[in-house]
């Protein structure tokens, strides 16, 4: 009774207890803000669902060291040769790391360079140091742009992990994949009994060894004011974090990187290590953050390919019977193209396949195929697990000549190789990312990545429908004048340029705005704020488009008439992962005739496949659908 009687007086106290941390500058009151609310809310959630905590796992610092000498052997070829030299270099670098004031580490190599496993391997012995010089062990949180290389980084770091293990089986309190469409079952050693909502929580909790995640799912945990992303924040302290691809952030947002990974280093006892081919200027070099190999040296060494640059602007349909001759004239290359529109890419697709003399047949992924040849069209219209096939198909058959067409999908991480590159207008580091996918091995003699510039039927750019134009212009300043450049001059010379111009004409308006929210603790204005990626109203469609997509729509259906509302939830996230296999996100403005199950769901029968999706390019948006009569 006396708490109801003193109630106004209690939160009048805190509200103006609240007015004074406001008026504190610094990111304290919010970091620690967010830290205690994370260890509340998951402690309550945990108790409530009676979550068995799993048991903190060993790891051997060694295990990377152990599997390249198994799957790989001594060094022989000159590529192979230069990748041992990374390797080593990274790995003794830790003798001269200072664990309280080296925090913040670069590994800046080219692409091909093997980062990902000699990341894996510092990271893990870096682990140990920690233990034995500061007594505790810290996870590792692995962070990358695209779920399109989730999957490839987390079978690598799989395999290795395997290689150290008794059994065939990988548990989740070692290695755990998590984004938006991750298979949520949570697998330990000990067989606990543990139920699909249970799985949920320790996924979404981040409890393992290892964390194989997207940036969405780091940044958002970091800079929130959402339940289900703060939770997890109290398992990113004591970490040793590594951010893949790290130039794929916002430009706008490196000031807010900065102070955010700068706070989280000094005050929560982790360990920051940016990796990329094209490191951006977030941090000011060899005073924030330490090179933790002479990348010089590497760049120097590698001279895989040569950039043309077309700047003049060339017709779309011009530069498809280009293509069209190149492919002709040249028979025994791979060649990729990569436009900035979805709708280029159809177009082009459709275009050559029809113009190529070959006896196709059309695989079950979509794949137009003949005896010698594969044409191969990839975006995100085309449903998650085509994809998958698609890449998996261009990298591991290599008996057919491949003609990849695709979008920016496909430009970062993902390995596979090609001869020749033609690449629409893109920012500079764009363009690299996607030249990765050239002679990416140095195994197929001189590559060649051409940029074009390309404009539709209206005369307008392609690249203006997609990318901001502070970054296309720095783009054209470096390049301005260089028709012809080698790789190891342009990595060495133009990339910095680049973001040297990108620091000085970008505007840091968003990460000061941020910044101030933060430091007033107005939580509310985060979301609004804060965007990595831009949401564009977009639709979900289900695909029905084999048998078993058809099993997994009747069992959603099924689940969808569950009344209990957790009982519906737990029995969806058993089969999450494949339905989300099946689905292409849609402007609702291209929509057209399609079946609605609900405002966020659309649903696509077998029955209307011919009319609405095309198995080789994908979704059929409105303005390309066939008249159809209700």
């Amino acid at each position: 009774m006396k708490f109801c009687n003193d109630f106004e007086y209690v939160v009048k106290n805190i509200k103006k207890d609240l007015r004074k941390l406001t008026r504190i500058k610094g990111l304290d009151n919010y970091f620690l803000t967010l830290l205690f609310y994370s260890v509340l809310l998951d402690a309550d959630k945990m108790d409530a669902s009676e979550t068995p905590l799993p048991q903190r796992v060993e790891i051997s610092e060694n295990s990377v060291d152990r599997y390249k000498k198994l799957v790989f052997g001594s060094a022989e070829t000159e590529m192979d040769q230069i990748r041992e030299k990374s390797y080593n270099e990274l790995i003794n670098s830790l003798n001269q790391l200072d664990l309280t004031n080296d925090r913040i580490l670069s590994i800046n190599l080219p692409t091909g360079c093997g980062k990902t496993l000699s990341a894996f391997s510092f990271s893990l012995k870096l682990r140990k140091k920690v233990e034995n010089e500061l007594s505790f062990l810290p996870k590792i949180i692995y962070s990358l742009p695209f779920l399109s290389i989730i999957d490839q980084n987390a079978e690598v770091i799989s395999n290795v992990l395997r290689q150290d293990s008794e059994s065939t089986e990988l548990y989740s309190n070692m290695l755990l994949k998590h984004h938006h469409l991750s298979d949520m079952s949570y697998k330990t050693e000990k067989e606990l009994e543990i139920s699909a909502n249970q799985s949920q929580l320790l996924t979404e909790g981040w409890y393992s060894e290892i964390i194989v995640t997207t940036f969405i799912q780091f940044f958002y945990s970091l800079i929130t004011n959402k339940n289900r992303a703060a939770r997890k924040f109290h398992n990113i302290v004591n970490s040793i974090i590594i951010l893949d691809e790290i130039q794929s952030i916002p430009h706008h947002y490196w000031e807010l990187l900065n102070h955010s990974l700068k706070y989280l280093c000094k005050e929560f006892n982790c360990w920051v290590i940016l990796m990329t081919a094209t490191q951006p200027l977030i941090f000011e070099e060899n005073i924030e953050i330490k090179s933790l190999v002479n990348k010089e040296q590497y760049f120097k060494e590698f001279n895989r390919l040569s950039y043309t640059f077309n700047l003049q602007a060339e017709d779309f349909e011009d530069f498809k019977e280009f293509i069209l001759n190149k492919i002709i004239s040249e028979p025994d290359k791979d060649i990729m193209i990569v436009l900035n529109t979805i709708n280029a890419s159809q177009d082009l697709y459709q275009y050559i396949k029809g113009r190529i003399i070959e006896e196709f047949h059309i695989e079950e992924d979509g794949v137009a195929c003949s005896d010698k040849l594969q044409v191969i069209n990839i975006s995100t219209l085309i449903i998650p697990k085509h994809r998958l096939k698609r890449i998996k198909r261009i990298k591991n058959d290599q008996k057919k000549r491949n003609i990849i067409i695709t979008t920016q999908v496909i430009e970062a991480g993902v390995d596979i190789s090609v001869d020749l590159i033609y690449r629409d207008m893109a920012p500079l580091d764009s363009i690299v990312q996607t030249a990765g996918r050239c002679n990416r091995s140095d195994e197929r003699g001189k590559g060649s990545v051409e940029v074009i510039n390309l404009k539709d039927n209206k005369g307008r750019n392609f690249y203006s429908y997609i990318y901001n134009s502070v970054l296309i212009n720095a783009t054209i300043d470096v390049i301005s004048g260089n028709n012809f450049i080698e790789e190891r001059e342009f990595n060495i010379e133009s990339v910095p340029n680049y973001y040297k111009f990108v620091s000085e004409r970008g505007s840091q308006d968003k990460s000061t705005n941020l910044i101030s929210y933060l430091e007033k603790l107005e939580f509310s204005c985060i979301k609004s704020e804060f965007k990595l990626i831009e949401n564009f109203e977009k639709i979900d469609v289900f695909v029905e488009v084999d048998d078993y997509a058809k099993e997994i729509w009747v069992k959603y259906k099924e689940i969808s008439e569950i009344e209990d509302r957790f009982k519906r939830k737990s029995e969806f996230l058993v089969i999450k992962s494949e339905f989300y296999s099946y689905i292409v996100s849609v402007d609702p403005k291209k929509l057209g005739n399609i079946v609605l199950d609900s405002e966020w769901l659309g649903y696509l029968n077998m029955d209307d496949l011919n009319r609405k999706y095309d198995l080789e390019t994908g979704f059929i948006k409105q303005d390309k659908e066939d008249v159809y009569i209700i």
